[in-house]
């Protein structure tokens, strides 16, 4: 399949459903660093309410960066991210942190306190919804929060595990805590960055699995990047290409295969 910088929608048989609303939108959206070229070219795409989007393309075509762009960790040269309909270049101060609060993100490196115990770091997800301290630590947090924080080690298989030190779990566990305390967050979209790309291949899949269906189950709003295409395939609705920071292809999963993904990768 050539690739094209313009990119056609492609509609299956069937699968004209009642539009959703949109959770991100992305326009326009440009970076380059020190002058030295573009990093991210004039990207434009949407994410609908519940659905799954895997981010795919070779090393260095921006995935990273484009995260980092969503979360409003970096300012774009041009271009514009909506998160809800409320443009993060317009907010700051407590508008700004109100708007983060909904975005839960996972990366590879799970980002565990490693002297805490798991049920900590699980409660350390409820921090995005409220500043008090007693949050902090497990004996000072409040009953019904070391409850719900316990409810979602469950759901990731681990309450047996709760009081374990973070720096005792293998990395499969470690990532399902990072879920637990991202389920934690309540969020409305997650952003995941590569989450099982340090995983073994039976563990990754696993996890991958559980933390899709998770997703889903919570109508929680996901786009994530990955390496993996056959992930790309089996577990998103739909799949963006990105190569050279441009969107190269964007097609439900079920309309593409490998030979349509590796493409990308040539382009």
């Amino acid at each position: 399949m050539a690739m094209a910088a313009a990119v056609p929608a492609i509609d299956l048989p069937g699968s004209r459903q009642e539009p959703r609303p949109v959770d991100l939108e992305v326009s326009q959206l440009c970076l380059s660093w020190n002058g030295t070229g573009s990093v991210i070219d004039r990207l434009s795409f949407i994410v609908c309410q519940g659905e799954a989007v895997a981010l795919i393309g070779p090393n260095g075509s921006g995935k990273t960066t484009l995260m980092r762009l969503l979360l409003g960790l970096v300012r774009p040269k041009s271009g514009s991210v909506r998160l809800f309909g409320e443009e993060l270049g317009t907010l700051d101060g407590a508008r700004l942190r109100r708007l983060r609060a909904q975005v839960g993100l996972i990366s590879q490196r799970h980002n565990l306190v490693p002297r805490l115990c798991v049920l900590t770091n699980v409660i350390h997800g409820a921090l995005c919804r409220s500043a008090n301290p007693a949050l902090w630590r497990q004996g000072t947090a409040p009953r019904a929060v070391r409850e719900e924080a316990l409810a979602c080690l469950d759901r990731v298989g681990l309450a047996g595990l709760a009081g374990r030190r973070a720096d005792g779990l293998s990395g499969g566990e470690s990532q399902r805590v990072a879920i637990a305390r991202a389920l934690m967050q309540r969020p409305r979209i997650l952003l995941a960055d590569e989450p099982v790309a340090s995983l073994d291949p039976q563990i990754a899949e696993e996890v991958m699995a559980l933390f899709v269906g998770l997703m889903k189950r919570d109508g929680i709003t996901l786009l994530y990047s990955s390496h993996s295409l056959d992930d790309a395939l089996r577990y998103s609705d739909r799949v963006l290409g990105l190569n050279r920071g441009a969107i190269r292809l964007d097609a439900p999963s079920r309309a593409l295969g490998r030979p349509e993904l590796r493409a990308l990768y040539d382009a």
